[in-house]
């Protein structure tokens, strides 16, 4: 129950922040960041103690769970009308796909390893690595904003 609870309060917070200031890449990656330690911090508590363990995943669904909102804002923002809808579409797909070969990632590790501490560090490295791509990815747009060059249609 507490890393739902969390999960809505980062939801909240960083929806209800990035809304009054406008801004959208960094109220995305300071909350992947937070879900990836989150994440790397639960591998690292599971066996030794529990508590520091769901406080780590508290952590981790904070920050994934305030991520969401925000990202859901960056397509619109970074493609043009016809280029987002498809780009859109991409997500959701690339989403579904991964819905299925996650779990069964995370089971396939699980059976190897005996423990679910490689699985977990494996998510939250992820989702550090995505975290640190979203910055250089706007960077880009912006790029290819100034320079008048047009977003590609998928």
């Amino acid at each position: 129950m507490i890393p739902a609870i969390t999960g809505v309060l980062g939801m909240l917070i960083f929806s209800r922040r990035s809304d009054h200031t406008g801004e959208r890449v960094w109220h995305l990656v300071v909350p992947c960041l937070l879900g990836g330690t989150g994440l790397v911090l639960a591998a690292v508590f599971l066996d030794v103690n529990p508590a520091l363990a769901i406080g780590a995943f508290a952590l981790s669904s904070f920050g994934i769970s305030g991520s969401l909102p925000v990202f859901w804002n960056l397509p619109t923002a970074f493609l043009s009308a016809s280029a987002a809808a498809g780009g859109i579409a991409a997500i959701n797909s690339f989403g579904n796909i991964s819905d299925y070969v996650a779990p069964q990632m995370v089971g396939l590790l699980r059976d190897i390893t005996g423990n679910y501490e490689i699985p977990l560090l494996v998510l939250g490295v992820l989702l550090l690595i995505a975290g640190a791509l979203v910055p250089l990815a706007a960077h880009a747009s912006e790029q290819r904003k100034s320079w008048g060059l047009r977003t590609r249609t998928i």
